[in-house]
């Protein structure tokens, strides 16, 4: 997609600039999510009866994990593990939570369930330095 953008008075051929231009005053500043922060919060406030199938964040302060438990019981547990994290949790919500039976032999293999983090804003974040 190419943008046009019309400008109603010609560019200064001026040797002398009206506005000084940096790197600094047109690259904003710049931040980076500290991932083995973010690990290690998560490990040190996850259940070991908790298992994680999958992760997606969006931005930087919202993730959706979907997980696997050995019951409900264990899903409880983790959503009071979270609600606790009040270090870098500012709200989780569990969206759903199933029952899985083994179609073939009728087993009961755990509960599968998807759970949504809201962290503190810019609590993963680390500040880059532009060269």
């Amino acid at each position: 997609v190419l943008y046009h953008t019309h400008r109603s008075e010609p560019l200064s051929t001026s040797s002398k600039s009206t506005m000084p231009f940096t790197l600094d005053s047109i690259v904003p500043e710049r931040e980076s999510p500290s991932w083995s922060k973010f690990f290690d919060k998560l490990e040190e406030h996850t259940s070991k009866e908790v298992f994680y199938n999958n992760f997606s964040m969006t931005g930087t302060e919202e993730l959706t994990i979907s997980a696997v438990s050995k019951d409900y019981q264990a899903i409880a547990e983790q959503l009071v593990a979270f609600q606790e994290a009040d270090d870098f949790v500012q709200e989780v919500r569990i969206n759903s939570a199933t029952a899985v039976i083994d179609e073939e032999d009728g087993i009961y293999l755990g509960v599968e369930f998807t759970i949504n983090l809201d962290f503190i804003p810019g609590i993963f974040l680390n500040k880059i330095d532009l060269p």
